[in-house]
């Protein structure tokens, strides 16, 4: 169990015994938010926010855990349907308080399942991926989740870059060996290319 409180300058923590007991000393009285640690549950919104009295110890104070809302879907090469392993995906939402960047990765079928959110909606990105250009992907999704609820089906397909090819000559037509080529993406559809040798 984690308390966050704009009266206290560190998160303060309490780990549950056997029972569901807590105990957290030195809380100041006003308003405090609770956030379970877990990789699966989460507190109800109704539970989470609750008041401490100035002098009046609070004892009976019950969290409620529930089973949080699930993202699931694939990262998978849209031209063979073959899943693509390790990506990383990033998810984060401005409506969840104090919510860092969170990441995972794909499994070796190119499936992921984001477990343990709040009710939100949530930005999912993934990192660059070796032989899919930036270019070519589309790797930006916002999903609403619900506490409770599996939203699936959030998938991610890649399209490889298009690959060229041709003879680099001199002035006279002659060819040139040991040239390098390098391309440089303008856009989508236009490449400024320059050569060296």
């Amino acid at each position: 169990i984690a308390i966050d409180s704009s009266l206290s300058v560190e998160n303060l923590r309490a780990k549950t015994d056997a029972d569901g007991f807590f105990f957290l000393a030195d809380i100041g009285p006003g308003s405090h938010a609770a956030t379970l640690i877990d990789d699966d549950l989460v507190l109800t919104p109704e539970s989470a926010v609750f008041q401490v009295s100035a002098n009046n110890p609070t004892e009976d104070l019950t969290l409620q855990a529930t089973s949080g809302a699930r993202i699931t879907g694939r990262v998978y090469d849209a031209e063979t349907g073959a899943g693509i392993s390790g990506v990383n995906i990033n998810i984060y939402s401005q409506e969840v308080p104090n919510m860092s960047h969170d990441e995972i990765k794909t499994g070796t079928d190119g499936s992921y399942a984001i477990k343990g959110l709040k009710s939100a909606t949530y930005q999912l990105q993934t990192n660059s991926i070796e032989g899919y250009p930036d270019y070519t992907r589309d790797n930006h999704r916002r999903v609403s989740a619900r506490i409770g609820a599996e939203t699936s089906g959030v998938d991610f397909p890649m399209a490889r870059g298009l690959t060229i090819s041709g003879i680099v000559v001199d002035e006279s037509g002659n060819p040139l060996a040991d040239a390098y080529v390098h391309g440089n993406a303008e856009n989508v559809s236009t490449h400024i290319m320059s050569v060296r040798w």
